[in-house]
């Protein structure tokens, strides 16, 4: 083989190893960023393998449930059939109240309180369509 033959397989070669290393960074950056949680109810489901792992869960603040002290936040999550009570201890968002969802990262304890590490608090969108409005309609 001449000089000529082993540079024509060189480029090729690195290119597809070059594409390779890109795409499993792609891979392991929205692999590592998707955003996925439970429900509530789903993480009851798990039952005690659910306990002490980090997971990411989503529900609704039940209404006269927050207690604030000094440290401590603590309500109770609930989806349609299921309910959880939580302790926060961070910065509450201005937007957590009464019937709020919310999103909690943390561990379901052995004493089934789910301990968060960070809420989040989803805002009601000013721009949700009213699905009893007809479209089209000019009446408010």
């Amino acid at each position: 083989m001449g000089e000529g033959t082993r540079r024509s397989y060189r480029f090729p070669i690195l290119g597809a190893i070059a594409l390779a290393a890109v795409g499993f960074l792609v891979f392991r950056s929205t692999s590592a960023t998707s955003v996925y949680y439970l429900s509530v109810s789903e993480m009851l489901a798990q039952g005690n393998a659910a306990r002490g792992e980090q997971v990411r869960v989503a529900g609704k603040v039940v209404p006269g449930t927050i207690q604030r002290t000094a440290e401590t936040l603590t309500f109770t999550a609930a989806d349609d059939t299921g309910r959880v009570r939580v302790t926060y201890g961070g910065v509450v968002p201005d937007i957590f109240k009464d019937n709020v969802e919310v999103v909690l990262e943390g561990s379901y304890g052995s004493d089934q309180v789910f301990n968060a590490d960070t809420l989040l608090a989803k805002c009601p969108s000013k721009f949700e369509s009213d699905p009893n409005q007809m479209a089209g309609s000019t009446t408010p």
